[in-house]
């Protein structure tokens, strides 16, 4: 898999087995193990995301938040923060592609 074809609440990282939910009312990331469904790692993001998507060749899920047009780029290997991008625009979805990232 690795690439999604629209904006989502959720994201899946298939070959870590592991799904990446946003909960914009609590302004986090849940990620959850696939394997026994239990929570991985809760990361508050100080923000309301409004969508993520996940792309396989960087390893890392996109989040977008509006009230501040910018992404946010988390690895989905150890879950740090790689990139902080701020926008022109606020990005309303997300997509990612083999060749692209769509905002």
């Amino acid at each position: 898999m690795g690439y999604q074809s629209h904006s989502s609440t959720i994201a899946i990282a298939e070959e870590s087995e592991i799904v990446a939910v946003i909960k914009p009312e609590a302004k986090s990331l849940s990620i959850i193990s696939t394997k026994d469904w239990s929570t991985i790692k809760i990361i508050n993001l100080n923000s309301k995301p409004t969508s993520i998507a996940y792309d396989g060749d960087i390893e890392g899920f996109f989040i977008g938040f509006e009230s501040n047009s910018s992404l946010l780029l988390i690895s989905s290997l150890n879950f740090e923060q790689l990139s902080h991008l701020p926008l022109d625009q606020a990005p309303t979805r997300i997509l990612t592609t083999k060749d692209y990232l769509l905002i």
